[in-house]
């Protein structure tokens, strides 16, 4: 039995599992040479060279990443899907045609950070963890259109049972303040902003355009001009960590020395001295290292466990993912190697195998080099 993923955001990817073994990962940048790229319509999806080395036949095709940063106005009615990813997936279907490849049952659950916590949790072989996913932002819930999951907690209690503890979804607009909450079920609304969009937001600001680089300038930041605002509080109704947007703002503002800073509209400072962006980049990783290790405890609180998995692009952050083995010794971590939205790929033949065909046999990710 064949399975195949396919990731439609950026870091566009294909995974093919075959009888729960992955055989093949390869994200279509490996090719095109740009980085992080997504698909258009006009693209030659150039993975798909390799499929008939290994299969000219699939048994399931799982689409993940709908709706990623596209319009949001031409919803589909019937199934949630907007108008571009559907014309992109029919041109996915008449691309595997055009390789003779043939295919049976196609899945298109608009999910996102569940793809990533299957990429965590059966990558790790654990028999049972908690997940906890974060990211800028992920699948959008229904009836809010313009929110989008950004933190998310699971519980796997066994192979092909998972649960979904809470969810956060934000609109992730810096300047959205103070909205109050509203709770559906395990699903939170919340002006709280990402780790992820953090770092967005201080790319804008800085003109530095990688996290990377915002990591790696922060062990030069001084903590100690910025301190006496809250970046983030604790609502005891809600039991929930959210953030304090107009004093993130603010603390902005004051670092890189400019009261008429802008963070959602392409208003860069490149005139701020280095001094005063890495004084930024060390107030982000420290803020999104605390907030984080909150939400850690959270989800302790939630489930009794030993076992936590950690996905989602913000835990791309390998500085801070220390930490966090650091100040929870007794807890065995398990930190997706590809927690980037690549990795839903692989996530979501994991999420077939397990929760849809109810195998029981785990093939737990050993090595990176999945064919290509």
């Amino acid at each position: 039995m064949y399975i195949l993923g396919i990731n439609l955001s950026h870091h566009a990817s294909l995974c093919l599992m075959k009888d729960g073994e992955t055989i093949y990962y390869l994200e279509d940048d490996r090719w095109s040479g740009e980085k992080e790229a997504n698909w258009s319509l006009e693209d030659e999806i150039r993975s798909f060279r390799d499929l008939p080395k290994y299969t000219h036949h699939i048994d399931h095709i799982i689409f993940t990443s709908f709706c990623r940063g596209e319009r949001y106005e031409s919803i589909e009615d019937d199934d949630g899907i907007i108008v571009s990813d559907k014309q992109l997936i029919e041109k996915i279907k008449k691309d595997l045609n055009d390789w003779n490849i043939t295919f049976d049952n196609c899945h298109y659950f608009i999910e996102h950070h569940l793809y990533h916590a299957c990429s965590a949790f059966y990558g790790s072989g654990f028999d049972e963890a908690a997940a906890l996913i974060m990211d800028g932002t992920g699948a959008y819930i229904r009836d809010y259109i313009h929110n989008r999951e950004c933190e998310s907690m699971y519980h796997f209690s066994e192979v092909g049972k998972v649960e979904l503890l809470n969810s956060v979804y934000t609109p992730a607009n810096f300047l959205y303040y103070d909205p109050p909450f509203k709770i559906e079920s395990n699903k939170t609304l919340s002006s709280t902003l990402s780790c992820g969009s953090l770092f967005a937001s201080t790319q804008v600001a800085t003109g530095i355009y990688s996290p990377g680089k915002l990591m790696g300038l922060s062990p030069y930041g001084d903590l100690s001009v910025s301190e006496g605002d809250e970046w983030y509080s604790y609502d005891e109704n809600t039991n929930h960590w959210y953030s304090n947007n107009k004093t993130i703002l603010n603390s902005m503002r004051k670092l890189l020395n400019n009261p008429h800073l802008s963070t959602h509209d392409g208003d860069t400072v490149r005139n701020s001295s280095l001094r005063q962006k890495s004084n930024l980049a060390k107030r982000i990783q420290q803020e999104s290292k605390e907030h984080t290790i909150h939400l850690i405890e959270l989800l302790l609180d939630k489930v009794d466990t030993k076992n936590i998995v950690l996905s989602g692009g913000y835990f791309l952050n390998c500085v801070n993912n220390y930490e966090y083995i650091k100040k929870f010794p007794e807890i065995n971590f398990y930190i997706d190697p590809m927690a980037h939205d690549g990795g839903t790929s692989y996530g979501g033949v994991k999420y077939v195998w397990h929760h849809l065909l109810n195998k029981k046999e785990k093939y737990p990710l050993e090595t990176l080099f999945l064919g290509g």
